[in-house]
């Protein structure tokens, strides 16, 4: 017996992803119900306004295939809240488990008593502490050669360079709290979320659902929003054990491809 249900968001036509998934997951003696990925390309502008709110995003326009992630994710949300499942496991299906991920889990679960801890669990996020740097850093330089003058490069380098200093303290306070903490759920200072692969609580779907009546964010972005709106409780855990397998998988669900 498991003490989680799982969910794989997989599309109909990704029958390779399936494969490498349900061959991944029958090692783990993780049971799973799939979830049909919704193909965002393949909406109707009817159905993409009744579910997607584009005046009222804060970001940039989600494409078809971002717009289809978030909806997927939400039918994943929407079965945990409604059938009152304690805790869900969501799956995308181009990530890659450990051997102990089910172990490491179930112990995870057995110390949120109640839920008090957490209500949403990442496995899977973005650079945590000084490994944003080196993203960061080429961001950077390539946002200011697109600049169109000598002096627009100028201030906007300068701006990013005094940006830095509170940056850095926050990076080094980050790289300290998964140095101290090892193999344990911590309360991250920033929410690095990616939505490869997360455990949520009912109360946490709730939560979530709460801020996506209407598509607003990307999959990705939507419990950074929670956890500013709804005190969402937000934990990821480290080491990062959890890796998307983009050099692998090309990102179907969320491009328009």
């Amino acid at each position: 017996m498991q003490s989680f249900t799982c969910y794989l968001i997989n599309l109909d036509k990704d029958t390779d992803r399936l494969a490498f998934m349900d061959a991944q997951l029958k090692k783990l003696s993780i049971e799973y119900t799939r979830i049909p990925a919704i193909y965002g390309k393949n909406l109707t502008e009817e159905e993409k306004n009744e579910h997607y709110d584009k005046k009222g995003s804060t970001q940039d326009d989600l494409n078809d295939g971002e717009l289809g992630c978030a909806l997927s994710h939400r039918v994943a949300q929407n079965k945990i809240l409604t059938e009152k499942i304690a805790y869900g496991l969501v799956l995308e299906d181009d990530v890659t488990l450990p051997d102990d991920f089910k172990e490491i889990l179930e112990r995870e679960i057995k110390k949120n008593k109640h839920g008090n801890e957490w209500d949403y669990l990442s496995f899977d996020y973005f650079a945590y502490g000084y490994n944003f740097i080196r993203l960061w850093i080429p961001g950077i330089l390539t946002i200011a050669k697109h600049k169109n003058s000598r002096i627009e490069r100028y201030m906007f380098t300068l701006s990013s360079c005094i940006k830095f200093i509170p940056l850095f303290f926050l990076l080094t306070v980050e790289q300290l709290q998964i140095s101290i903490y090892r193999n344990q759920a911590i309360n991250p200072l920033k929410t690095p979320s990616f939505a490869g692969a997360y455990v949520l609580t009912n109360d946490g779907a709730k939560k979530l659902l709460s801020v996506s009546k209407k598509i607003l964010y990307i999959a990705d972005r939507l419990p950074i929003i929670a956890r500013k709106q709804l005190n969402l409780k937000f934990k990821i855990y480290t080491p990062l054990i959890v890796k998307q397998l983009k050099e692998v998988f090309d990102s179907n669900l969320h491009t328009t491809q």
